[in-house]
C-alpha cells in the first residue's frame, strides 16, 4: 500500500523510511489513529475504549482458555512472566479450583456439588494415608 502512495504522491513524497506513514510518506498523527479507532467503535455499537484495554481482553481471553501463564507473558512481550502474573494474576483465581477438581478427578472422585456460591467441601482422603480429622 505504502508503495502505492508514493505514486501516487509522486515528487511530494517524503520518504522518512516509516512502517506506518500518512498518504505524503509523513509521520501519523497518533490523536487521528486514536479518533478513527473511536469512530470505528461507535459504528460496531461498541463503547469507547483505549488500545491498551484489546491488549487486556487479549490477555484476559487467552486466560479464559486456560493457555500457560509463560505462553502469554511471550505472547505480550514480557521480559518476565512474573509481569504476568503482577498484571493478571487475578485472572487465574478459578484455577485453583479447577486444579482441585483435576486432582479429584484422578483420583476417581467427582467434583463437590455447587450450593448457592460457596461450593460444598468434601474431604478426601487418599490410599494410604489417615483420615484427616
Amino acid at each position: 500500500m505504502q508503495n502505492q502512495a508514493r505514486l501516487l504522491a509522486g515528487p511530494s513524497w517524503k520518504d522518512q523510511k516509516l512502517v506506518f506513514s500518512t498518504k505524503a510518506g509523513t509521520p501519523i498523527d497518533t490523536s487521528n489513529i486514536f479518533h478513527r479507532f473511536q469512530q470505528t467503535l461507535s459504528k460496531a455499537g461498541l463503547p469507547r475504549m483505549r488500545f491498551y484495554d484489546l491488549r487486556h481482553t487479549h490477555a484476559s481471553l487467552l486466560i479464559a482458555e486456560g493457555v500457560h501463564p509463560k505462553k502469554i507473558a511471550e505472547r505480550l512481550g514480557h521480559a518476565s512472566i512474573k509481569l504476568t502474573m503482577d498484571l493478571y494474576g487475578h485472572l487465574f483465581e478459578g484455577s485453583d479450583r479447577e486444579s482441585a477438581e483435576r486432582m479429584q478427578r484422578i483420583f476417581g472422585q467427582h467434583p463437590p456439588a455447587q450450593s448457592g456460591t460457596n461450593a460444598a467441601r468434601k474431604v478426601v482422603a487418599l490410599p494410604g494415608c489417615r483420615k484427616p480429622a
